[in-house]
């Protein structure tokens, strides 16, 4: 993918990098120039973003985001392959357990809190020395509308995502002075696999009702292609672009994209 916005000399990270959004953002991030690390769990969708990009600038790194361990060991494979860390995509996510929240187990909870939020920060906090060294950069939360309404069953990832909202604002308020932008990018209903497995739950899990409204989203062609959102997301990370203030002075308040 070409695109206007250049990127050449940069390194990007890109969780939940082999597939859906962070597939496309990766090709994009790829195509305007960048160096792409894509970190996933499933190591066969890395090889083909790997295979699609070109091994050269491209690195997979299989793990899981929710752990600690896994961020220090992302950040530290793509300083050494190139040298450091501009862009930071934090787009890996889970929807589910689609339950009322009194069924939430603690695995449950902590399992989709550390996917959906903790993951964000470990990465984050793994990406910011790096940045500062290189003399600033760019973070990109992966958010949604979810996180400032009530959904059920989707009452945990709601939570999550209010969670990275909050997250997003006080990053983009403490790592100003070190020239870091975070802004969120919440790509509204896109035709990913995440949509196709909310549809798969059925009306007798997420209620007739809900389970009607996500149909029609397909039904009625209102799901944009990941490569909408892969946009945004160039234009979040252009420092040329963030700059002039055109998507907002990141001193007090992040500013969030929406795609749609």
């Amino acid at each position: 993918m070409q695109s206007a916005t250049n990127l050449s000399g940069t390194v990007a990270v890109v969780t939940g990098g082999g597939r859906g959004l962070g597939r496309a953002a990766a090709l994009a991030f790829a195509g305007a120039g960048a160096a792409v690390t894509v970190v996933s769990r499933t190591e066969a969708e890395l090889h083909e973003v790997v295979r699609l990009i070109g091994d050269d600038r491209c690195l997979a790194v299989a793990g899981d985001v929710g752990e600690e361990e896994t961020a220090r060991r992302v950040v530290a494979a793509t300083a050494e392959r190139f040298g450091g860390v501009d862009i930071l995509m934090n787009n890996a996510a889970i929807v589910e357990p689609f339950v009322k929240m009194e069924e939430v187990t603690a695995t449950e909870w902590e399992r989709a809190l550390s996917v959906n939020l903790k993951g964000a920060f470990f990465f984050a906090r793994a990406v910011a020395p790096q940045m500062r060294r290189r003399g600033g950069g760019a973070i990109i939360n992966v958010t949604s509308g979810l996180g400032s309404c009530a959904l059920s069953p989707f009452g945990l990832y709601c939570i999550a995502k209010g969670g990275l909202n909050q997250l997003t604002r006080i990053l983009a308020l403490e790592l100003k002075s070190d020239a870091i932008r975070v802004n969120g990018l919440d790509p509204g209903v896109m035709d990913t696999g995440m949509q196709e497995h909310i549809r798969a739950a059925g009306p007798h899990t997420l209620g007739a009702g809900t389970w009607r409204r996500f149909m029609s989203f397909k039904e009625e062609g209102l799901l944009d292609p990941a490569d909408t959102s892969a946009h945004l997301a160039l234009f979040l990370a252009d420092p040329p672009l963030a700059l002039t203030g055109e998507i907002g002075d990141a001193a007090h308040y992040a500013s969030f994209g929406f795609a749609g």
